[in-house]
């Protein structure tokens, strides 16, 4: 006789009770839930999954426990990561939970083969690069199988709350004295992307977009106040492109090949935009 399949839900709580840093996995706990739901539902028969820039492996171990064979690829270099205290420990937890983690070196190699993956996410990554995605989506179509799921997930720029800043005169960058004190390379947001925005970089990349949706993934984390948090989330029940993430889901069509520059494109475009 089968087992029954678990939840989602089941399986979030069993990571958060196991994993090493849990006040961590409770600030993530509602865009990995996200992640997992949509995973399940547009690839409910499990395969391969790869993590780029898997961060602290809290969706992959969890998507691992729902049944997908997961490996995960970062090169562990924000400031957080740095500290071995806390590295080590996600890296342990990861290998018991049967995850396969690659930590990059400056070059990024993903040591699996290429078209050998039924999933691929991309998870608060794209608003990192200092470069166009491009190369980033290719190496994502790459490693898909022809039908694979892409799933991509970032802060949305457009928010309530980034709107309202704006509104006030205040800006809807990260904070300049953040950027001042930096030493180094900045490992900040560099450019946030709409809703609209993270499906046509997808298209433009030559993938199927299936599904776009926004949903809340740090209201919980940033507005401790019940009543507020409440509030907020009435507010963006009418105009869901209010709400603060944004995830967008893509297939890798049959005869995909990787997406080139087009520099006259890229000129008309600056041409015709208000930006000086």
């Amino acid at each position: 006789m089968n087992k029954p399949k678990r939840s989602v839900d089941d399986i979030i709580r069993e990571v958060k009770s196991e994993f090493p840093f849990p006040d961590i996995f409770d600030s993530t706990a509602e865009t990995v839930k996200e992640i997992a739901t949509v995973v399940q539902v547009l690839k409910p028969e499990g395969g391969r999954l790869l993590d780029i820039g898997c961060g602290a492996l809290d969706k992959t171990t969890v998507l691992q426990k729902m049944g997908y064979e997961s490996f995960g690829c970062d090169d562990f270099q924000d400031p957080w990561h740095r500290q071995q205290k806390n590295l080590d420990p996600i890296l342990e937890y990861a290998n018991k939970c049967g995850v396969q983690v690659q930590v990059q070196g400056d070059d990024y190699v993903i040591p699996w083969d290429e078209g050998s993956f039924d999933v691929i996410l991309m998870v608060n990554v794209i608003e990192h690069l200092h470069e166009s995605p491009r190369k980033f989506l290719n190496s994502a179509g790459s490693y898909l199988r022809e039908g694979g799921l892409f799933v991509v997930v970032m802060p949305n720029s457009v928010n309530l709350r980034k709107r309202l800043a704006v509104a006030m005169g205040r800006s809807n960058y990260t904070p300049a004295r953040g950027f001042f004190e930096n030493d180094g390379v900045w490992r900040g947001h560099v450019r946030e992307y709409t809703l609209r925005e993270t499906s046509q970089i997808l298209e433009w990349a030559g993938f199927d977009v299936l599904k776009r949706q926004t949903f809340h993934g740090m209201v919980k984390q940033r507005l401790g106040n019940p009543v507020l948090r409440l509030l907020f989330q009435a507010v963006c029940l009418p105009v869901p492109g209010f709400r603060d993430t944004l995830l967008v889901a893509a297939r890798k069509p049959v005869g995909w090949t990787p997406r080139q520059p087009d520099i006259e494109t890229m000129d008309q475009s600056l041409t015709d935009s208000w930006v000086t």
